[in-house]
């Protein structure tokens, strides 16, 4: 089973978690959705931030996105919501990031920017 999947479960098994954002690789996306689909899990793939999509409402536990738009896709997110209440929560919980290269300095990059720029620093980031 792919690490991606034992990951999922891990995180599924041991918290209480409404959706999930992975931050994969750039042009991983089809790689990631693939493995995901043939796994029984169904994921959206986000792109840019487009403030006509209802992120909350869409009936989707999994989102997809690559590492150079995620944390674009993040400031605008949280801008575009006027989050300023920190306990008021995103339409995401949690953040695996799935990095192929393995590369801990850029995983460190990624939750960094993230904890600076997020409010809600209570989600769980894997």
């Amino acid at each position: 089973m792919c690490e991606l999947i034992n990951r999922l479960e891990e995180l599924y098994s041991n918290n209480l978690v409404y959706r999930t954002i992975i931050v994969c690789d750039d042009n991983n996306l089809d790689k990631y959705n693939n493995i995901l689909n043939n796994n029984n899990y169904t994921a959206y793939i986000l792109k840019d931030y487009d403030n006509t999509i209802e992120y909350d409402s869409l009936d989707v536990r999994i989102f997809l996105i690559e590492k150079e738009r995620f944390i674009k896709f993040i400031n605008a997110y949280i801008y575009n919501q006027n989050i300023v209440d920190e306990y008021r929560g995103y339409f995401y919980n949690s953040i695996i990031i799935q990095l192929d290269n393995g590369n801990i300095g850029d995983v460190l990059e990624i939750k960094k920017q993230y904890l600076d720029i997020s409010s809600n620093n209570n989600d769980i980031i894997i």
